[in-house]
């Protein structure tokens, strides 16, 4: 993941920080413990933001303009950062203590993911809430595009789920690698203990328009709706598509991901192809399952 921007120097400048943070410096945490270190909840969240952050920083460096930033789950950190709100500094020691508090919560409430793609959102929550009628626990966590959708749910009944998708005609649905059913009720402690985390973070005003993963609108200018978005951000829904549309509805035609990856383009071609998608950072095209995703 940092191999390409392992000498920048937002990566340099920080990462003594993540070592205090984490207990070890996190590039030789990955070269020793590879995947089973980078899994780590507070680990993987880090790396993506900062991974994020260097890029971001190399892309302006370059001459690219910037007039409004989404960032997708974790990466709304990174967002943050970009527009202004937060220091380099903040926003990493946020996204480990964030990480730290999913991590406790997954252990109270072991869960996973699942991807569901050819579906509609309303045949996806309609076979959620009669899993959760029936006392199991199953939500939408990321509306990514149209007929794309991430599901959270408790570990037994991740099985059941799956059949009903593709009972339901389904073309995909496998589980992600990742350690918690994020972005759903299971993580309530952890929303709770990380709004505590907040109180003390001084949240700045934006440079640019910053899109709010939860609402899928612009984030509120109030400091206090500000935090109890971001805390409540650990077990609401990501809206990518929403979020996207919105930036799209202010005139913004052009959307440059900025981070490890294309994911996120490729969404974006999903969600609507009159505008202009492209990553800073493709990776080759082929079939990637069992990838840590911070969420």
């Amino acid at each position: 993941m940092a191999d390409a921007v392992i000498d920048d120097d937002v990566v340099r400048l920080h990462r003594p920080l993540l070592a205090d943070l984490l207990g070890e410096d996190p590039v030789d945490g990955m070269a020793r413990g590879g995947m089973d270190f980078l899994s780590r909840p507070d680990v993987v969240s880090a790396m993506v933001v900062l991974v994020a952050m260097a890029y971001y920083h190399r892309y302006r460096q370059d001459g690219g303009t910037c007039d409004g930033v989404a960032g997708y789950s974790v990466g709304q950190w990174t967002a943050l950062w970009a527009a202004g709100i937060v220091d380099a500094e903040t926003a990493l020691t946020a996204v480990v203590r964030r990480g730290q508090r999913l991590r406790d919560a997954a252990g109270l409430h072991p869960g996973t993911m699942v991807a569901v793609i050819g579906l509609s959102d309303d045949v996806v929550e309609a076979v959620c809430a009669e899993l959760r009628r029936n006392g199991a626990g199953a939500w939408i966590a990321n509306y990514n595009a149209p007929g794309q959708l991430t599901v959270s749910a408790q570990a037994t009944v991740v099985e059941p789920l799956m059949e009903m998708m593709r009972e339901r005609g389904a073309h995909l649905v496998e589980p992600i690698a990742v350690q918690g059913a994020w972005h759903c009720p299971m993580m309530d402690e952890a929303a709770r203990g990380f709004a505590s985390d907040l109180e003390t973070i001084v949240l700045g005003n934006a440079t640019v328009a910053v899109i709010d993963n939860v609402t899928g609108v612009l984030m509120p200018e109030a400091e206090v709706d500000r935090r109890r978005i971001l805390a409540d951000h650990l077990r609401r829904p990501v809206r990518w598509a929403q979020g996207i549309r919105h930036l799209a509805g202010l005139g913004i035609d052009t959307f440059v991901e900025v981070g490890y990856g294309d994911l996120l383009t490729r969404f974006g071609l999903f969600i609507d192809r009159t505008l202009t998608h492209r990553a800073v950072r493709p990776l080759p095209r082929m079939r990637r399952k069992g990838r840590p995703c911070a969420e």
